[in-house]
């Protein structure tokens, strides 16, 4: 005959479990969002540089007026 035991009780996630995984979701939209506003900030500036040292550093030239987004 064999005996098994649980030392650790159900084997369902805990409550606080899905408590700290509902976080670490969380804090993943929040960095994901801090970066995509960080990226957003550098186009600008980058944008925002003459047309010749666009060029000179290899950053794509925009075309007016194009649905971008």
């Amino acid at each position: 005959m064999t005996t098994t035991t649980y030392l650790y009780g159900p084997s369902r996630p805990s409550l606080s479990h899905a408590t700290s995984h509902w976080l670490v979701r969380v804090g993943q939209l929040v960095v994901a969002v801090g970066n995509r506003w960080e990226r957003h900030q550098a186009e600008k500036v980058l944008e925002a540089l003459p047309a010749d040292i666009r060029k000179d550093i290899g950053w794509p030239a925009t075309t007016e007026g194009s649905a971008r987004r």
